[in-house]
C-alpha cells in the first residue's frame, strides 16, 4: 500500500502526532521531529539560550535559528507546495517561536515544542487560501493502493517532490494522515471538515500520486 513507503525517513518525514484541544480549532501537539535518544540533552544544552531568547537577545535568537533551521525546514517542505514557501513559513514559524518562546514550560522537549508550532503554521498558512473542502461521493470511492515495484526507482525526495504536487487540500490530508499518523476523526477536527471528506481527499491525494508516479516511469521508459 502507499501509505508504507512514504514513511521513508525519520526526520524529513516520519513523526507521529497527537492532538491537543485549546478552545479553538484543533492544535497539532507532537513529541519532536528530532532523534528521540538526543532529545533530552538538547534540552539541557538549550536552558541558557531559551533563557536569552526569552530576553530578546539578539545573538541568542541568531544561534537558536541557526541551530534548528534545518530541523524545521522540513517540516514546512512537507506540508507546502515548493521550497520557495516552505521557506517562507519556517520563518513566519520561527517568528511565533521568538513571541511565544517565554511560554515555553520546560516540561517536554524543546525541538517538539518548536515542531508543534511549525506544523500549526503549515497548516495556517494552507487554511488561508483552502477553505472550502467539498464533500466528495464516497458511494463511488475505490480504495487506490501502488504496487511496491512502481516505487522502486523514486528517491527519497522524489517522493517529497509528489508530494508537494498535490493540490493544497489533498497534500493536508494525505500528510495529516499517512505522514503524521493522525485518525481521520482527528483530521476532521483539524481542518473542521466530516470524517468522510478527510477520506475523500486522502483517496483523492492517493489516486493524484499514483498516476504522477505511473506517469513518471513511464516518461522514464522513454
Amino acid at each position: 500500500m502507499l501509505n508504507f513507503y512514504f514513511k521513508i525517513s525519520s526526520q524529513l518525514i516520519n513523526s507521529r502526532v497527537t492532538i491537543l484541544y485549546l478552545n479553538i480549532p484543533y492544535r497539532i501537539t507532537t513529541d519532536s521531529v528530532l532523534n528521540t535518544e538526543s532529545k533530552h540533552i538538547t534540552q539541557d544544552e538549550d536552558v541558557s539560550l531559551i533563557k536569552a531568547c526569552v530576553e530578546k537577545q539578539r545573538k541568542a535568537q541568531k544561534e537558536l535559528y541557526e541551530k534548528y533551521y534545518s530541523k524545521l525546514f522540513p517540516i514546512s517542505m512537507r506540508y507546502m507546495k515548493d521550497r520557495e514557501e516552505a521557506k517562507e513559513t519556517t520563518q513566519i514559524a520561527f517568528i511565533k517561536i521568538f513571541n511565544a518562546i517565554e511560554k515555553y514550560d520546560h516540561k517536554g522537549s524543546f525541538a517538539g515544542w518548536m515542531s508543534r508550532i511549525t506544523v500549526n503554521t503549515c497548516l495556517d498558512q494552507l487554511r488561508k487560501r483552502s477553505r472550502n473542502f467539498e464533500d466528495g461521493d464516497l458511494s463511488t470511492m475505490h480504495e487506490v493502493g501502488i504496487e511496491p515495484s512502481a516505487l522502486s526507482n523514486f528517491s527519497e525526495q522524489d517522493l517529497l517532490n509528489l508530494i508537494q504536487a498535490l493540490d493544497d487540500k489533498e497534500r493536508m490530508v494525505f500528510s495529516l494522515v499517512e505522514i503524521e499518523g493522525f485518525k481521520h476523526k482527528e483530521v476532521a477536527e483539524i481542518l473542521s471538515i466530516s470524517e468522510g471528506t478527510s477520506r475523500w481527499y486522502l483517496n483523492q491525494a492517493k489516486k493524484s500520486l499514483k498516476a504522477m508516479i505511473i506517469k513518471s516511469n513511464y516518461d522514464e521508459r522513454g
